[in-house]
C-alpha cells in the first residue's frame, strides 16, 4: 500500500473501505467487528485459491506494474467466464516477510500484488456493494 496518496485517491479508497464496512453492517465506531472484518480479509474470506504476483526485483516496477495488471484482469475475467468469482487484494502482500516464510518466494523477487478465486456467495452484502467509480474524465486526457 502506498505511504502516501493523491487526494482523490485517498478519497475513492476510504470511500470503498466505508461502502464495504456499511454493506456488511459495521459501524465505523465498532472496533471489535472492524478488526474481525481485518482479520477475515487477511485470511483471504476463505478463498480456495490465491496467486501472488510477483517479478524479479532487477526490472523498473514502473514497467512491470502494466504487465501485471493485464495479468491480473486476465485472470480474472476468466475466472469470471466460468462461474469463479476473484478479488484482488493488497491485503495479500501486506506483509512480504511472512509470505516468503510460507511460499517459495525468493528474495530476488518483489511481492505485487495477490488475487483470490473461489465461488462468491452471491447472497453476501459484500458482494453486491455499489462501487462509486471515478469518471472517465478524470482518468482520460482527451485530445483533438
Amino acid at each position: 500500500m502506498p505511504s502516501a496518496w493523491p487526494d482523490a485517491n485517498w478519497k475513492r479508497y476510504r470511500d470503498v473501505g466505508q461502502r464495504v464496512l456499511t454493506s456488511i453492517s459495521i459501524a465505523r465506531e465498532d472496533k471489535e467487528a472492524r478488526k474481525r472484518h481485518y482479520a477475515d480479509m487477511f485470511y483471504l474470506y476463505d478463498a480456495p485459491c490465491a496467486i501472488i504476483i510477483c517479478v524479479d526485483k532487477s526490472l523498473s516496477i514502473e514497467y512491470a506494474i502494466l504487465d501485471i495488471g493485464l495479468v491480473s484482469q486476465t485472470i480474472c475475467l476468466s475466472a469470471h467466464a466460468r462461474g469463479i468469482g476473484s478479488c484482488i487484494m493488497a491485503a495479500t502482500v501486506s506483509f512480504p516477510r511472512h509470505m516468503r516464510r510460507i511460499l517459495p518466494i525468493t528474495e530476488d523477487k518483489t511481492v505485487v500484488i495477490g488475487l483470490v478465486l473461489g465461488y462468491p456467495d452471491e447472497d453476501s452484502p459484500i458482494n453486491g456493494f455499489v462501487r462509486a467509480r471515478a469518471s472517465l474524465n478524470e482518468m482520460v486526457t482527451w485530445v483533438e
